[in-house]
Formats: C-alpha cells, sequence, structure tokens
C-alpha cells in the first residue's frame, strides 16, 4: 500500500492499529500518490461490518492460539513422561 504507485486514484485498506493509549481500533487508511508523495489518511472507522471483521480476525487469532497451546501441553506432557520414566530407570539402575 506504501509503495509508490503510478496510479492517481487513491487506495484504501481497512487496518486494525493500535492507538495511543495502547488500545485497537479499527481505521479506514487512504493513500493517494501526488508527485512522488504519499498522502495517508487514516480514520476511525466505526462501522458494524469493520467491527465484526475485527471481532472474527480476533476470534481467529485466539482459536489459533488455543491449539498451539494445546498442542504444546501434549508435547510437555510427553517430555515429562519420558523424564519421569528415564528418572525412574536411573534410580533402579543405581539400587
Amino acid at each position: 500500500m506504501l509503495s509508490q504507485s503510478t496510479n492517481s486514484y487513491p487506495l484504501t485498506q481497512h487496518l486494525i492499529l493500535q492507538t495511543s493509549n495502547n488500545l485497537f481500533g479499527n481505521f479506514k487508511c487512504t493513500i493517494q500518490w501526488k508527485d512522488g508523495i504519499g498522502h495517508l489518511v487514516c480514520t476511525e472507522a466505526k462501522s458494524i461490518k469493520a467491527s465484526t471483521i475485527a471481532l472474527s480476525s480476533v476470534k481467529k487469532s485466539l482459536i489459533n492460539t488455543q491449539k498451539r497451546l494445546e498442542k504444546s501441553e501434549k508435547h510437555l506432557d510427553n517430555v515429562a513422561k519420558i523424564i519421569n520414566i528415564r528418572k525412574h530407570y536411573f534410580f533402579v539402575f543405581l539400587t
């Protein structure tokens, strides 16, 4: 979007941006190139559609994070079992 374009038409994207108070908000960002200079304007989007997009994106991210955590938990459980078996085997071997 920020690449210089020979297109004189403005380019618009809806983005989730972090604000100065460390919160995130929906913004409509438009860039217009004129004489090699990009003029970027971002305005807060309050539409229901933008909020729905943001919520579904956050929900998808949370689901993916939960899946990764479950996979990590299984891996850690397997490692703990292996360590426990080795500890038991080592103890039996010493006695």
